[in-house]
């Protein structure tokens, strides 16, 4: 077994936090413009996939994830199975959680990708005006709601499920 000099180690160490500061940084950077924390978020009325409509008001009295996403988002096609296992994990009862298309062609596409990428969460049919209401610029972007509908946390990239069930578990 080779050893391994302090050297080494310390040169490790060293890379590891630059690389951590560095995706911290990113992350600041593209959330800088998101809604900011503690304050209302903004009312909705959307059509679901399947053409019910739902509202904001409506998911009030439960803690809510909400997952813009955009179905040409590569980081989407990744981060919507963590989305997808927070909802089975978690009690409906207590937790909503809601994906919200933006930047789409057609509800097919949307259709295409949830199938595709095992996105099994109730799909709204964001528009425009939802992703500018939300400060949406990057994808996916998530907020995260507490029972009255005021944002207690926003994320913007990549987030995976044991972050996101962290910050529900704090709220």
């Amino acid at each position: 077994m080779k050893n391994i000099s302090k050297k080494k180690i310390l040169s490790y160490i060293i890379e590891l936090v630059v690389f951590m500061i560095v995706a911290a940084g990113i992350m600041h950077w593209q959330s800088r413009n998101m809604l900011s924390t503690d304050s209302p978020a903004p009312p909705f009325t959307l059509t679901t996939l399947e053409g019910e409509s739902l509202t904001l008001e409506s998911l009030k009295g439960k803690k809510t994830v909400l997952y813009f996403f955009a179905p040409w988002c590569t980081v989407c096609r990744f981060s919507s199975k963590n989305i997808a296992s927070i909802r089975k994990a978690t009690d409906p009862r207590k937790i909503n959680v809601v994906a919200v298309a933006l930047s789409y062609d057609s509800a097919d596409e949307i259709r295409k990708f949830s199938r595709d990428h095992d996105l099994t969460v109730p799909i709204l049919l964001g528009t425009e005006d939802t992703g500018r209401d939300y400060h949406v610029n990057a994808f996916p972007s998530i907020y995260i709601l507490d029972r009255e509908g005021r944002i207690r946390s926003h994320l913007v990239g990549y987030s995976t499920e044991a972050g996101i069930r962290l910050r529900l578990f704090f709220l």
